[in-house]
Parts: C-alpha cells; structure tokens; sequence
C-alpha cells in the first residue's frame, strides 16, 4: 500500500510537471506572435508614414544666397529703368514745355498704380503668390494619383496579415478548437472569396492529425461558401480529400451541395463511391433519383446492391423501368438483387426465379416488360398492385 501511494504521489508530481511544461510553451508562443505582430505593425505604420512625407514634400525651395543674389540683381535692374524713366521725363519736359510738364507729371503720378511690378517689394510677394499656388497644384496632382494604389497596397497587406495569422493560428498544436473555430468564422465573414483557396491549400498542405482536427470543425460551419472549398476537395487526386469533401456536403444538404454530390458519381474510387450511394436520398429531387439509376449499374458489387435496393424503395415508374431490365442480367447477384426489389414494390414476383434457366427467365421476364408497359400508359396500374401489397 506503501509503495502504491508513492508512485501515485510520483505520477501526479510528473503530470504537474508536465502541464507547467505545457503551459509554458504556450504562453512562450503567444510571447512570439504578439511580438512579430507588433513588430510587423511598426514596420508597417513607418512605410505609411514615410509614403506620407514623400507625397507631402514640396518642390525644392532655392537656398538663402541665391535669394540674397537675387534680390541684388532686381534692385539694379530697377535702379536702371527708375533712371532710364526720369531721362526721358527731363527731356519732355524741356522740348514741350509746361503744359506738356503738366501732363508728363499726371502721367507720371498714374504709373506707379499701372506698374506696381517696379517695387521690389510687391513684385517678390507676387512671384511667392504664384510659387504656392504651383505648389498647391502639384501636391493635388500628386496626391489624387497616389490616394488609389495605398488604398489597393493596404487592403492587400491587410489580407495577407489575416491569412498569415490565420496560418498560424489554425496548424498550430497549442490552439484550442474553439479558437480555430473561430478562426474560420473570421475568415468567413472578412474574405470569403479568397478563403477558399487558402482553406484548401492548408488543408491538403497538413498531415493526418492536422486534418482530422480541422475537417470536423468546417463541417460545424454552414457557410455557402463552403460548397466551393468541398468541390475543390472532390476533384483532389487524394481519395481521402475526396471523401471528406463528400462529408463536407452532406453535411450542408443544400440543393447546390446535393448537385456537386451527384457529379461525382464517376470517381475512381469505390470507397468514395460506396458513401455518395449511401448519402443519396431515394426520396429526393431528379438528380438524385437519376444517379442512384447510374450507380445500379457500377462495376462494384456493394454500389450495385445499394443502388438496386434505393430503387425498389422509390416505388414509382421510374424504378420498376429501371430494375426490370436486369431481371436480364448475367449476373446472378444483380438478378437477385432485382427481383427483391421488384417483390418489395409491387408485393409479387411473378414466379420469376433469379437462378433458373435462360429461357424460364425470360418468360416471367416478359410479364414484368408487360407490366412497365402498362405503367407508362396509365401510373394507376402500378398504384394498384402497391395497393394490393
């Protein structure tokens, strides 16, 4: 009793440790993913803050001494035409005399007001005007073609931190399924178009743990998106995608989904087959009805037994004209197979015996070829004989 309790007591101390283990590369891991997110949101506010700076650059502004330059040279060219003026007025002045003086004078106090260009003063304030208002228009022309393509860049990266976080958080082995669960429902609902590809090259990209772990939780989901990701997994080469792809839209039991289902009746595969003719309904829509005809007719044994006995189940012309031709066949299972079918729908077999003679069978089957002919003609026949059963 002794030693029992001791190896208990050492059981349960390795279990603690165990789960301290545990918990302490989980929390070491959400260490790392808050730190590369941090990390990657510094990165990316600096591009936009330094995108931001270039748009909002200006042309480039002449440098003091040239300003000091040019202020000189403007004074001078002003000095010459104010002497060049005042040399044309003294000589007006003394060829026509005091009345032309007169006028000259009234011409003259006019034009400072016509040429207020003279000052330097209000011929530097005039070329700033102008300097900012070109400013003003290159930053609106730069701005409007600049203002599209950082929109379309910041959709796309934020996208592509979505789907990496998404990436890590759904292959990783410490998140729980409720957090992958709810991983999904986000991808779902922020990029449904581009989750299908991604859902699906993760999916087919993940080992056989991984995948047992996320299939179940999509088939919680009822999505119509989802349609799309099973239908890339029914067209997989893998068989085992494949069916969980039929799984998967069983699960949904959409009429798009029950469609996709039906158009795959032809796969390679007799397991993927075998669960698309157990998933079929006998009850349900012409689709449905049309390839549980098509599968009766399959090379495998068990899609053909299946097949034949969903049809006996329809009970209406569609399978009694589709069973009776192979009271004919030359197997005996798919005989058999009929003619229960046959008996289960119509309460009577007519005497027909799958293991007789070639030629007793083809007798009793001419009473069944008899029968379907008069079912075409009038549905009350066969009303009749499922009333009689």
């Amino acid at each position: 009793a002794i030693d029992v309790n001791i190896t208990t007591r050492r059981v349960d101390m390795l279990i603690e440790e165990v789960v301290s283990l545990f918990e302490c590369i989980k929390e070491a891991y959400e260490k790392d993913i808050d730190a590369s997110r941090r990390a990657w949101d510094r990165e990316f506010t600096k591009s936009l803050e330094a995108k931001a700076s270039q748009a909002a650059t200006g042309p480039i502004q002449p440098g003091p001494e040239s300003l000091e330059d040019d202020e000189e040279a403007e004074e001078e060219d002003l000095e010459e035409e104010t002497e060049e003026v005042e040399e044309e007025l003294a000589g007006e002045e003394d060829e026509d005399g005091p009345e032309a003086s007169e006028d000259e004078e009234d011409d003259t106090e006019e034009a400072p007001v016509e040429r207020t260009y003279l000052f330097a003063d209000n011929k530097e304030a005039a070329e700033e005007e102008e300097e900012d208002e070109g400013e003003e228009d290159e930053e609106e022309s730069e701005a409007v073609p600049e203002s599209v393509p950082r929109e379309e860049r910041s959709e796309e990266e934020e996208d592509y931190g979505l789907f990496e976080t998404a990436e890590r958080k759904l292959t990783s082995q410490i998140a729980s399924e409720r957090e992958k669960f709810e991983m999904f429902h986000t991808l779902f609902r922020s990029s449904p178009k581009k989750s299908v590809r991604f859902i699906y090259e993760l999916i087919k990209a993940a080992d056989l743990f991984l995948r047992r772990q996320l299939f179940p939780i999509l088939r919680e989901m009822d999505y119509p998106t989802l349609v799309d990701v099973y239908r890339r997994f029914i067209a997989d080469e893998e068989s085992s995608l494949r069916l969980h792809g039929m799984m998967g839209l069983v699960k949904l039991g959409s009429d798009e989904a029950k469609h996709t289902m039906t158009s795959a009746i032809r796969d390679v595969e007799p397991n993927v087959r075998r669960f698309i003719v157990n998933c079929l309904d006998h009850k349900g829509n012409h689709a449905e009805a049309t390839a549980i005809a098509r599968l009766s007719l399959d090379d495998d044994e068990t899609v053909r037994r299946v097949a034949i006995r969903k049809l006996g189940l329809m009970g209406n012309h569609f399978a009694l004209i589709n069973l009776v031709p192979k009271l004919e066949n030359e197997n005996e299972g798919v005989r058999r197979g009929a003619i229960e079918a046959l008996k289960k729908m119509t309460g009577t077999d007519m005497g027909y015996d799958p293991a007789a003679s070639p030629s007793e069978r083809r007798k009793c089957a001419r009473q069944w070829k008899t029968l379907a002919s008069k079912s075409a003609e009038g549905p009350h026949v066969l009303r009749e004989l499922v009333g009689k059963k």
